[in-house]
């Protein structure tokens, strides 16, 4: 097992490696969870599909900012990772007025479970083995 494996361990400093396993799903799934725990109202769909399309177009803002390939050179890798916490930024930003709307049309029995609101069931036994 030497150093040389760069390109297969995405926490070893392979960016696109990195960025690519995260984009996915980073966005997608969260809302997913949230219509099933709050089970928004049909006075409350418009803003909660608002919020879904925030959140898809965040996904696609931050699958952008991923290189094509591995930077070359320490500058070129600090560029990519400038690049990729700007769009993170960015999508924080497409998000957070559109979640922000959809909260406050929330009944408090619907705040309350979104407030407790954990990951699905067997996330994180997925999470723990799924990085082999």
């Amino acid at each position: 097992m030497g150093k040389a494996g760069g390109n297969r361990a995405p926490g070893g400093g392979n960016v696109v490696a990195l960025c690519n396993q995260q984009s996915g799903d980073v966005t997608k799934l969260p809302v997913q969870r949230i219509e099933q725990v709050v089970q928004p109202t049909a006075e409350q769909q418009s803003s909660f599909d608002a919020l879904k399309q925030a959140s898809r177009d965040a996904a696609d803002q931050l699958q952008a900012s991923c290189p094509a390939q591995m930077p070359q050179g320490p500058v070129a890798r600090l560029d990519a990772v400038k690049t990729r916490l700007q769009a993170i930024v960015a999508t924080m930003s497409t998000v957070r007025p559109k979640l922000q709307a959809f909260y406050a049309s929330l009944s408090d029995e619907q705040k309350a479970r979104f407030n407790t609101m954990g990951p699905p069931p067997g996330a994180q036994a997925q999470q723990q083995g799924g990085n082999q």
